[in-house]
């Protein structure tokens, strides 16, 4: 039923911001058993760091133990977001594709940070800002609509949080709609909001526009954060269709951060 899922301030949150996060789609039993699947899936005990070593923070082999988490809660809430025609089934992941795997999925990719043992206090983050898979850059949504990450334990902001430029899916398209040519995967250097680092309970779910600059941050805190990436992606039977002029009564969010008719010139 839409609306069911998100509220008004939560789809405003996303049109000015480029994320927002959702608590109650994905049942805490869930949340629970897929954690303890990826940790089995690679050999982890929780209590044991000697068990940590050497083991990956991006986990593209154990994707099938997530999609318990891939709830139709989930896949409506996007389908408010972006309008009813979403892709389902299998879906290709630039993170595999990149390493030269197998790339086609159906639930998430496990990514996990270990604990680096500084001071828990959120800083710069480690790696540089980006939107999401060289292959999805693209102005419009051709692939891509959104990114979602779901949090499996709860997450302060230095505990490994996923960070993000509040804004900053707006800046870049109109920054793309002129240079066209200037759309890759690190953020262009624009002058962005504060970074911000989403906090969040285990079972969170943070849903980011296809445009919006993020990054992973480094864990302060004793615990390993558990996460998963995943996306809702365009149904190529029903490509999206630019909105021309002002908005109107049957315009979604994604509709909204994509106007032209504020644009100068």
């Amino acid at each position: 039923m839409p609306g069911a899922w998100l509220s008004a301030d939560q789809k405003d949150a996303f049109v000015r911001d480029g994320f927002m996060k959702v608590s109650g789609l994905v049942p805490p039993e869930i949340v629970s058993s897929t954690r303890a699947a990826v940790a089995t899936e690679l050999g982890i005990d929780d209590a044991d760091p000697a068990t940590w070593a050497g083991k990956p923070t991006t986990a593209g082999d154990a994707w099938k133990v997530t999609l318990p988490c891939w709830t139709p809660a989930i896949e409506a809430a996007g389908r408010e977001l972006v309008g009813p025609h979403i892709a389902s089934g299998p879906k290709i992941s630039p993170y595999l594709e990149g390493i030269g795997a197998d790339p086609w999925i159906e639930g998430y990719i496990p990514v996990l940070r270990y604990p680096d043992g500084g001071e828990p206090v959120f800083g710069p983050v480690p790696t540089s800002y980006h939107v999401d898979g060289a292959r999805f850059v693209t102005l419009w949504p051709e692939e891509l609509y959104l990114v979602v990450f779901v949090y499996l334990v709860d997450v302060k902001d230095y505990g490994g949080a996923t960070v993000v430029l509040p804004g900053s899916h707006r800046q870049i398209f109109e920054h793309w709609v002129g240079h066209p040519e200037a759309a890759e995967t690190k953020a262009p250097e624009l002058a962005y909001r504060d970074p911000l680092p989403v906090e969040g309970r285990a079972g969170d779910v943070i849903f980011m526009h296809y445009l919006c600059a993020h990054s992973s941050s480094a864990n302060h805190d004793r615990n390993i954060r558990y996460g998963l990436n995943g996306s809702i992606n365009v149904d190529r039977e029903h490509p999206y269709k630019r909105r021309p002029g002002p908005p109107a009564a049957d315009w979604t969010p994604m509709d909204y951060t994509l106007r032209t008719d504020t644009l100068n010139g």
